[in-house]
């Protein structure tokens, strides 16, 4: 270091230019030579789900509607592939985004499936939902039943019956206001 000191007092002017123009350059190809790492991490994401149905209507005057519905013997299964768009930042704002995001593919899988075998409803689905090995897709399988509405009729008396034993109800609104 003190050698290197030296060197460098001992230098007239025009060597001087001369080194601080080689410090310059050197500095700028040190720089320019430097690459930045560009990655990107994916959320894992995995589920399971079981049948479930949540009959209800909206409390408003309506005229219901019954219609028989003409289900598939077999099941069938319907697999589709969709980028995965989550995040890995766990904040309450992403977890929310990520839960919409799978909701979103969960429909999105259910459309292509019913209109794959030409079904207005697919009964009893199972989904299936796992992101590929190199997290870059999320991977949507659904097996269930389709199924499509046959006999569209106007509701009679004799359908309340059916509605009970099923103990499908019919939500009341408590305060009506027009």
């Amino acid at each position: 270091m003190v050698l290197l000191l030296t060197i460098i007092n001992n230098l007239n002017s025009k060597e001087m230019k001369t080194l601080k123009a080689i410090l310059i350059l050197s500095a700028a190809i040190i720089l320019t030579s430097c690459s930045q790492y560009s990655y990107t991490t994916y959320k894992e994401y995995s589920e399971n789900t079981v049948r479930f149905i949540n009959p209800a209507m909206a409390p408003m005057s309506i005229t219901p509607t019954i219609a028989d519905l003409d289900v598939a013997n077999e099941k069938a299964t319907y697999t589709a592939s969709h980028p995965n768009n989550m995040s890995t930042v766990n904040s309450p704002y992403w977890i929310n985004h990520n839960d919409e995001i799978i909701e979103t593919i969960k429909a999105n899988t259910l459309a292509q499936f019913a209109k794959q075998y030409e079904a207005d409803v697919i009964v009893a689905p199972l989904f299936e939902i796992q992101t590929s090995e190199n997290g870059e897709t999320i991977d949507v399988t659904i097996t269930g039943y389709p199924a499509k509405y046959i006999n569209i009729r106007s509701f009679k008396a004799a359908d309340t019956t059916l509605m009970k034993l099923y103990k499908i109800e019919v939500e009341q609104p408590n305060n009506i206001s027009l």
